[in-house]
């Protein structure tokens, strides 16, 4: 179990792509599981574009940091999509 939310790995029927959305849509929308990231502007956009089989979106909260971001802070003489 991860916190309060069900693993996959415990309830073999949660594989199902959007039962699997729908079960991380929980977490993913708690502001107080503060998350972090990498590369957060694109999953975000994916994520908040998915529509589940029941209609609803993923809305993120609870964001914390993004380890992209925090690398090139980091070291500042890394250039954007340069390779490492």
């Amino acid at each position: 179990v991860f916190g309060k939310y069900p693993s996959t790995l415990e309830d073999p029927d949660l594989y199902k792509a959007n039962d699997i959305m729908e079960v991380f849509r929980e977490y993913l929308e708690d502001d107080v599981s503060q998350k972090v990231w990498h590369n957060y502007g694109f999953d975000r956009h994916v994520l908040e574009n998915v529509v589940l089989e029941n209609g609803k979106t993923v809305k993120l909260a609870g964001f914390h940091g993004d380890t992209m971001h925090m690398a090139r802070l980091f070291d500042t003489s890394r250039r954007a999509g340069a390779a490492a």
